[in-house]
């Protein structure tokens, strides 16, 4: 279980990075391997990708966990020894939901990460 300094340290870095996601959510999410952050990933509403397409995501978007995976210097298969830690932000910086969709918990349980932690809208991180 990941441990709350280095949570809150992902929802320091994801403020700093608000500005990153295109469009009104700010979803970020964070590979980790042996608590070291090896991808971030964040929505497109602007940039669309072959991959998103095929994994069925809607006009081709790529969600945050698909966009940090596609980025990873990692094989797919090796990230069964990974976290994978998704935040979402307001506009304001404040934490929300942030439990993948049923199209990205498809892809999280075929790759097996080691643990998913989301945030919610109480501002607490959950586990998977």
């Amino acid at each position: 279980v990941m441990n709350t300094n280095k949570l809150e340290k992902l929802v320091t870095l994801s403020r700093e990075l608000i500005h990153k996601p295109s469009g009104p959510n700010k979803h970020f999410s964070f590979i980790l391997f042996k608590n070291e952050i090896i991808s971030i990933g964040f929505n497109s509403y602007t940039k669309t990708h072959t991959k998103a397409v095929q994994y069925g995501y809607p006009y081709g978007f790529p969600h945050s966990e698909l966009d940090a995976i596609l980025k990873a210097p990692m094989d797919v298969g090796q990230m069964v020894r990974c976290r994978l830690v998704n935040i979402r932000l307001d506009k304001n910086g404040v934490v929300k939901l942030s439990k993948p969709c049923h199209i990205c918990s498809n892809l999280i349980a075929k790759i097996g990460f080691r643990e998913v932690i989301y945030s919610t809208n109480k501002g607490f991180i959950n586990l998977i």
